[in-house]
């Protein structure tokens, strides 16, 4: 991967409807994967099923120009036994708001969505040099992805057992891009004659603004105020 701040278009990335919604900066890409509480992960297991698991994920863009997403899971699954060196592709959404419209067909929502395609990359002495230094770096990241400077405020380092059941997957980010809603509800001609009662029958319902951590927050918050 070169460092490039964009991807080039092909058949795998190109958005084909709505083009003019479409983003291929890795700025635009990875605010959505950093913005998204989970991503969604898709492979082919061993039996050649394809499987799609909502997982928590941290993406680092490194200093030799790689991009990786970091994924964990337990070390026995069959997500991480079928994929330490497997194509996947990961998704994130984010929900900005609801577009209610004249008509359930103009009905619409606000989003911001990422589509990312690569292969996992092993962790590997020739690479990383110490292995076992790189997976628990990439575990501090998942960690603090979801809620920041968690793991600095937390029992470390992890014990050898917890270590040993923890399973981690670097995903090599080669091929991404994005597609983004802002606008209303449409004033096509064939939902409404008249403008005034399109924009009088349409609104927004915006989703509230909490960081990913908020109800990690509440419920300490909440289990405090019991104690």
């Amino acid at each position: 991967m070169s460092e490039e701040t964009t991807f080039d278009k092909s058949d795998l990335n190109t958005v084909k409807r709505y083009r003019h919604r479409a983003a291929y900066d890795k700025e635009t890409i990875y605010g959505i994967v950093k913005a998204a509480t989970v991503l969604h992960v898709a492979f082919v297991d061993r039996e050649g099923l394809p499987q799609c698991i909502p997982m928590v994920g941290a993406l680092e863009q490194t200093a030799d120009g790689e991009d990786y997403i970091y994924l964990h899971g337990a070390s026995v699954s069959r997500f991480i036994k079928t994929n330490e060196e497997a194509p996947m592709c990961i998704t994130a959404t984010v929900v900005d708001g609801y577009i209610l419209s004249l008509t359930p067909y103009s009905h619409d929502c606000q989003f911001r969505c990422a589509v990312l395609h690569g292969q996992t990359f092993p962790f590997s002495e020739e690479y990383d040099g110490d292995v076992e230094a790189a997976r628990l770096a990439a575990l501090v990241q998942i960690t603090n992805a979801v809620c920041p400077d968690r793991y600095q405020h937390t029992r470390v380092p992890p014990t050898p057992a917890e270590l040993k059941s923890t399973g981690v997957l670097r995903f090599r980010i080669e091929s991404a891009s994005a597609k983004i809603n802002t606008g209303g509800a449409s004033d096509n001609a064939t939902v409404s004659e008249s403008s005034a009662l399109l924009l009088r029958d349409s609104f927004l319902l915006r989703r509230p603004s909490l960081p990913s951590y908020a109800p990690i927050l509440l419920s300490f918050f909440h289990s405090r105020t019991l104690c």
